[in-house]
């Protein structure tokens, strides 16, 4: 792994406050993704859905490096065949579905995480 080029992406960026205990910095808000993936769709190829198609796919390559790194199962398991597209779908009714206060104080990590565990979980997958 690239160590520059997922500091710099924004996807992964972490620093450590104390021991065991990371902090994100410069997260996007759930707010911000749910604009960019507002349009996804197979064959759509604005510069909106490439960033919400950059993020999800940064996020899924993440969970898979993390649980690689601890040894672990994955959170959530999208059947094969999952698209990035629809995983922005999942998210976007997912995040429609939240009441105002919790849309303002949500990350988009947190967001995506919380819509792919309701959606994929991993013992419906096994």
């Amino acid at each position: 792994m690239d160590k520059a080029e997922v500091i710099t992406s924004g996807r992964f960026c972490a620093v450590r406050e104390a021991p065991g205990k990371p902090t994100l910095i410069n997260e996007m808000p759930a707010k911000l993704l749910r604009t960019m993936c507002q349009g996804i769709a197979p064959g759509v190829y604005t510069k909106e859905a490439g960033v919400c198609a950059a993020y999800i796919r940064g996020h899924l390559d993440g969970q898979h490096a993390q649980g690689l790194a601890s040894q672990s199962e994955s959170e959530s398991c999208p059947p094969a065949g999952t698209t990035v597209a629809s995983i922005a779908e999942t998210f976007n009714a997912w995040y429609d579905r939240q009441t105002s206060e919790f849309r303002e104080v949500n990350t988009a990590s947190q967001g995506l995480r919380a819509s792919m565990l309701r959606a994929y979980p991993c013992s419906a997958a096994r």
